[in-house]
């Protein structure tokens, strides 16, 4: 079983089909499901950090198709969630910002960055997932936004490796 990150899909936002020059918003879905389910598998945890759907028919008809263990830490356009019918698909986290445990490392996710957190000066990421601001590896912290990440989700693994790299 692998972890992975990701935001900001915003699946049926005609707004950001625009944005992301997607012809129809059917592509652009797709587009995303596609490059969702080719790295993460059934058994795999997913951390979802913010604006997932645009609207509960829109979630109803994706979170069925996507492959994974779907964990939300829900972001401003994330309301409409406890519209949907398939919302048991996905497990919430109530908090704005969460500690996990990925393998004996502690994370910690939210939807906005943040400045400093606990651990931080002990070389504990932060994850999340708020637009296109600019990833800082060496202060540990790691944007997660799919727009910056060619739309696929992103394995522990690698964001853990890209920040201890720009720490050392």
């Amino acid at each position: 079983m692998e972890v992975y990150f990701t935001a900001e899909t915003y699946f049926g936002s005609k707004s950001k089909m625009h944005e992301r020059n997607f012809s129809s918003l059917e592509e652009m879905n797709e587009r995303i499901v596609k490059s969702w389910n080719s790295v993460v598998s059934k058994d795999d945890k997913i951390f979802h950090l913010g604006n997932f759907f645009w609207d509960p028919l829109t979630g109803d008809e994706i979170v069925s198709s996507l492959n994974g263990e779907i964990y939300l830490i829900p972001g401003a356009f994330d309301k409409s969630i406890n519209d949907m019918n398939e919302s048991s698909m996905i497990t919430m986290i109530p908090s704005r910002v969460s500690e996990v445990d990925v393998d004996g490392n502690l994370i910690i996710i939210s939807h906005y960055p943040l400045l400093d957190w606990t651990g931080k000066d002990e070389g504990i990421l932060q994850f999340y997932g708020y637009g296109k601001t600019k990833s800082d590896p060496s202060e540990g912290r790691i944007n997660v936004s799919a727009d910056l990440w060619d739309y696929c989700p992103i394995s522990f693994n690698t964001l853990y490796l890209t920040a201890k790299e720009f720490q050392k």
